[in-house]
């Protein structure tokens, strides 16, 4: 009942929706095969899920704020040591596969690109000092009460934001752009980031 109640409700967030592939997702008596019968637009570059779930190795998506228009390029990837990994079907090395979709996701037209991190923060942090041309990674598995309800803020690893986002203990995160539209996006370098 609960994900047919979430799959209904982040349906209706559009075409800005981007749901990353995780162990959490295949836990229910049903497997994988709950991700066909609860379609999101899931993403992700080193998972070869085992049913046709629609899971495809990545996302554009065009966000607006003031007038100003950014192509995001969105992907997840899942760390091949976290419990339930194998569930999924199978899972490649993710430093390479996250590598190609990077370039992949560029190539489409992707300004800034967004890595979900199904794995800890030490995962996400690897991911930040290893992989080209990543531009955020989001901390898919959060330890501890507090952080899971707060958060920590974001720290900037090698050019790479890395975000662990507290989700108040509910499933779904936000990620908000602001921008001025007399300067357009800014340099990564030049960015504040609020949490």
């Amino acid at each position: 009942d609960r994900a047919a109640l979430l799959s209904g409700r982040f349906g209706q967030l559009g075409e800005t929706l981007v749901s990353g592939v995780g162990p959490t997702d295949v836990a229910s008596p049903q497997g994988a095969a709950a991700l066909s019968e609860f379609a999101l637009p899931r993403v992700a570059a080193n998972v070869t899920v085992a049913v046709d779930g629609g899971v495809q190795p990545h996302k554009i998506v065009e966000l607006q704020s003031n007038g100003v228009t950014w192509k995001v390029g969105v992907t997840a990837v899942v760390d091949p040591s976290v419990h339930g990994a194998d569930k999924l079907g199978t899972v490649a090395p993710p430093g390479p596969a996250l590598t190609q979709q990077i370039a992949a996701m560029k190539k489409a037209g992707a300004q800034f690109t967004v890595a979900l991190a199904h794995g800890e923060r030490s995962f996400a942090e690897s991911l930040a000092r290893e992989v080209e041309g990543l531009d955020m990674a989001v901390v898919g598995v959060v330890e501890g009460v507090d952080r899971e309800r707060l958060g920590t803020p974001p720290a900037l690893i090698e050019g790479t934001y890395v975000v662990e986002p507290g989700t108040q203990l509910q499933t779904i995160t936000q990620l908000r752009l602001s921008v001025d539209a007399a300067k357009g996006v800014p340099a990564l370098s030049e960015w504040t980031v609020a949490t």
